[in-house]
């Protein structure tokens, strides 16, 4: 999978990098590679300071990967 290109900082390429981080995922996909995106859904209430998680947020970040890694093992 390619990197992603530099982009601007600020929370305003939050978006862009999103969006580009699906492309290549759905590339990768397209190209018959094994590859899963993992989309945690956080509100701002699991956001100690609209950035950094707070308790409940981890543990939600720590169940969504769970899932999908237990997902992508062999049954």
């Amino acid at each position: 999978v390619s990197t992603l290109p530099p982009l601007a900082t600020g929370t305003t390429s939050i978006p862009a990098v999103n969006d580009a981080i699906r492309k290549l995922v759905a590339d990768a996909k397209a190209q018959g590679l094994n590859v899963r995106l993992v989309e945690p859904t956080l509100t701002t209430a699991d956001l100690a300071d609209k950035i950094h998680p707070t308790q409940a947020g981890y543990e939600k970040l720590a169940q969504t990967w769970y899932d999908a890694l237990t997902a992508a093992l062999p049954k």
